[in-house]
Formats: structure tokens, sequence, C-alpha cells
């Protein structure tokens, strides 16, 4: 048993972070039942852990090539060692994707994020992906194709997701970018639809409960994105309509039809 542990920094992919990491910490932190249990991530994330953690450090974190629970172009400076107390385990991501887990065969617990609140309802939200990290610019769907798909929803509330850096905003819909993830669960859990190319973002709808659309190409790596949006990444369950398309860039119609299917009525 241990009586504290500090667990981080989180510096990877804010997808793994919700489907490789919180909830196993969750699940660590029920099982050691421990006095301090201190988890360090990325500033605005602390509603990720809040059901559970004792204190939360934000780390900024100097690199932008996320990559599974990494980041290659990130180095270690040390500074959120101050927080670990005397005696504490110290639990990094790699002891967990790396096969040396505090406690073997530990299964993640997930909880669903957010409260429907009609003060926070928009009919639909997105995510337009805008970074070129590894080359992967063509992930991001045109902001002409987003322009066009929103003169179809004419009296719908929208609104962006995302970080500032890796999203953009289309003109005449309200931008949520930037906000603190405990804020968010309640727009996404109070939301009709969510869309966006495949993301952790869009991941994170699964997790408030939103229907969503997403897409990505068919390739197949240890599994498909498909697998991931229906299956693997949807512990609870949450509709969702998953577009494959080889070069990430599926039609206008073909959004707008699993738009509407999905949504809330």
């Amino acid at each position: 048993m241990a009586d504290r542990i500090f667990a981080g920094p989180w510096v990877g992919e804010f997808g793994w972070e919700l489907f490789g990491w919180q909830g196993y910490l969750r699940a660590l932190a029920q099982a050691e039942r421990c006095e301090s249990f201190i988890v360090c991530g990325r500033p605005g994330h602390e509603g990720l852990y809040s059901d559970f953690a004792t204190q939360y450090i934000p780390y900024e974190v100097k690199g932008v090539k996320t990559d599974c629970w990494m980041c290659k172009d990130w180095k270690d400076d040390g500074k959120y060692r101050r927080y670990i107390q005397a005696g504490s385990t110290h639990v990094r991501p790699g002891h967990i994707h790396g096969h040396r887990k505090f406690r073997p065969g530990l299964k993640q617990k997930f909880i669903m994020f957010g409260k429907p609140d009609p003060r926070r309802h928009f009919d639909v939200l997105y995510h337009a992906r805008s970074t070129t990290k590894f080359g992967t610019g063509y992930r991001n769907w045109p902001a002409s194709k987003w322009a066009k798909l929103f003169k179809q929803f004419k009296g719908k509330a929208i609104a962006a997701i995302g970080s500032r850096s890796g999203a953009i905003c289309i003109p005449g819909t309200t931008d949520l970018r930037g906000m603190p993830l405990g804020e968010l669960f309640d727009y996404l859990a109070s939301g009709f639809v969510l869309l966006g190319p495949s993301s952790g973002p869009m991941h994170l709808g699964s997790l408030c409960g939103i229907p969503h659309v997403a897409w990505s190409d068919g390739r197949k790596w240890t599994y498909r994105n498909k697998d991931r949006y229906e299956k693997i990444w949807n512990p609870h369950k949450t509709p969702v309509i998953f577009i494959e398309h080889p070069q990430w860039n599926p039609a206008v119609e073909a959004v707008l039809s699993a738009a509407e299917r999905v949504a809330r009525n």
C-alpha cells in the first residue's frame, strides 16, 4: 500500500490522457486509498482528476510533438519534482505503457463528465483541428468546408472547442476554445452534437455523453480509429457515427447527413 502517490507529469496526447491515464489513476486511487494523491499535468486539465486527486499541479509542457503518452520535443526540466513529497511513490505514464505498472492488472475506471445545463446549451459544437505536427496538416478539415456546413444550420447555436493553438474558430460561431476542461464538460454534456476530425477533444465527447460525428482515414495500426470511437474508447456507449475517408476530407453533405442522424432529437 502507498501512503502518498505523485502521478505525472502527463506530457502526451490528449486522447491518450483520456483513455490511457486518467482512468488508470482513478482506479489506482480507489485501490490504494492513500492520504495524498497528487496529479501533475497541463493547466486546465484538473477537471479530469477532481473526483479523486487531493491536489493538481499545473505543468506547462515545453513541446508540441505529442505522440501517445510521450512528447518527443519535450525535455524534462524537473521543476515538478519539488511537489513530490518525501516517501511518495512516483507513477509516470511510462510505468503504465512500458509494462511496469505499479499495480499490474488494474483496470481503468471511467466516469461521465459534465451535467446538462440549459444555460450552456449549443446545438452544434465542433473541433476544427488546425495543427501540422508530424506533417499531419492534411487531417485539418478546410475552413471553407466548415463555413459551408454551418450555412446549413441557420438559426442554430454553434460553438468551437479545443485549444487556441490547435484549433480555429469559424467566423459567426461562439468561441469556447481554451476553456478549462472542468467548465467545458457541462457545455459538451448540454449540446446536441459534436463534429470534427479525429482528435483528443472528439474523444472527450464520448466521456461527456454528447452524440458525435468524427472522421479519419481507415488505416489500421493496432486497430482502426473507427474501432476506438465505437467501442475501445467509448466506455459509456455514447452515440457516434464515424466516417472513413482516405484523405480525412469527407464531403460536407456526408458530415451534414451524419450529424442529422446522430444528433439528439
